[in-house]
């Protein structure tokens, strides 16, 4: 890769970066401006996500080898309503339940919201223009 290339890269990763801070910053409840960090596996239960358009917690752990309560963890960090003891609900994820057996079985299922769809949509096209 040449110096040129190489520059534009590492422009293009800054400013992938910097709109991924512009979207999960807030202020806390003390005033002091905090930055949410997303994980390797947040980002792949949203990409998941927006793949399938909708989903399950049950599809997202089959897909990926994880837990159940792990992928109910990363959901409801995702979330926009859930709130836990040290962060905000960050808003990219909806869980609706859904009546969907016989049995009268609830299923969660999982959509984007349209500020997930935007952070995806950052993700996938950074990655898509820095693989040409």
């Amino acid at each position: 890769m040449n110096i040129t290339k190489r520059s534009a890269v590492l422009k293009g990763f800054q400013e992938f970066i910097s709109t991924i801070q512009d979207q999960t910053d807030y202020t806390d409840e003390k005033g002091i401006k905090r930055t949410l960090e997303l994980t390797i596996g947040q980002l792949k239960v949203l990409i998941f996500i927006m793949q399938r358009g909708e989903t399950s917690g049950s599809e997202i752990a089959t897909a990926f080898g994880m837990s159940k309560p792990t992928v109910s963890r990363i959901i409801a960090l995702l979330s926009e309503d859930v709130m836990t003891r040290k962060q905000l609900p960050l808003g990219y994820v909806k869980i609706v339940e859904d009546i969907t057996s016989e049995d009268g079985e609830v299923v969660k299922r999982v959509f984007l919201t349209d500020k997930g769809k935007a952070l995806v949509t950052s993700v996938v096209s950074y990655t898509y223009g820095v693989s040409q």
